[in-house]
């Protein structure tokens, strides 16, 4: 089977979309049903790509408890949520033949990167957590049903976005402990800005807490978060021929505590953007310590 042949797949639900497409009369209505069928398509091609790796030889691991190499016991399906639609497909699993407790194994899966009990591929989970900075939970699964046509619920939505934080949190501990031994971050920054002069500053702002975690009673809380930028300033051309200075790439920090959390904070991301080899570093603030 191949992409080619796709569409012309005895497909129910393709030969569906087809046919709207061709009774569409208005500009926007045919714009949303080939969007549709994008989407179909990029589930078929999934479908075949997914098929056609399970089909490969598989090289069955050893069993964790005996050391016996597993034995298959057929395909098997499964199903996975993602920004395109429901991608179902199937693969071989295997168990261990001496009937160790150790469940079904995918070889597949594992090459994947996909966890036995995972339902939602992580870029759906990516893009709902991205829409739940701007916008509510509850918008942001209205948005993903109608522009992806995707029902995730907003509960769903909020429990990813405290998985997301998290894995970001301990990825910071891990980055900061780094750090504290002098194994700093290998730098980030684009080649177009390594070579522009970088500016540092940091100040703080009042900015409203709940009371209590969770409640919207009581009385507004307000506290102080510590910010830092850092920032490459450029040289450009204003429509008169004069060169003025501007700010050519930014990155921000921010910290509910004390300054020395902003500092060593600061300090792991200014190394990630390449401080050490800035051609000029300045730093601007009206008193934050920890550099």
């Amino acid at each position: 089977m191949s992409c080619k042949n796709i569409i012309s797949q005895n497909d129910a639900g393709l030969q569906r979309l087809f046919n709207d497409l061709k009774n569409a009369k208005l500009f926007w209505s045919i714009v949303l049903i080939s969007f549709q069928i994008g989407l179909a398509l990029a589930v078929r091609i999934m479908q075949i790509e997914l098929t056609d790796r399970a089909q490969k030889p598989t090289k069955w691991p050893n069993c964790p408890i005996c050391g016996t190499r597993l034995r298959s016991k057929g395909l098997v399906s499964r199903m996975m949520h993602t920004i395109i639609g429901i991608v179902p497909w199937e693969r071989r699993v295997g168990k261990c033949p001496n009937g160790c407790k150790i469940g079904q194994i995918a070889p597949l899966d594992q090459e994947l990167g996909l966890e036995s009990n995972q339902r939602t591929s992580n870029e759906l989970k990516y893009f709902s957590c991205l829409l739940a900075v701007f916008v509510p939970f509850e918008i942001a699964s209205i948005l993903l049903k109608e522009l992806i046509g995707i029902d995730v619920s907003h509960g769903a939505i909020s429990n990813w976005v405290q998985e997301m934080g998290r894995a970001g949190i301990e990825k910071l501990k891990n980055e900061l402990e780094l750090l504290s031994n002098g194994q700093g971050s290998e730098p980030q920054v684009d080649s177009l800005f390594a070579k522009l002069p970088l500016i540092l500053g940091a100040d703080g702002v009042m900015v409203p807490f709940r009371q209590e975690g969770g409640s919207p009673k009581g009385r507004t809380v307000w506290r102080e978060v510590k910010t830092g930028v850092i920032a490459r300033i450029g040289k450009y051309l204003n429509t008169k021929g004069k060169s003025i200075s501007r700010i050519a790439q930014k990155r921000l920090v921010a910290v509910l505590g004390s300054n020395d959390d902003l500092g060593v904070r600061l300090r792991l991301e200014a190394v990630r953007q390449g401080i050490k080899d800035a051609p000029l570093v300045a730093w601007i603030s009206d008193g934050a310590r920890g550099l």
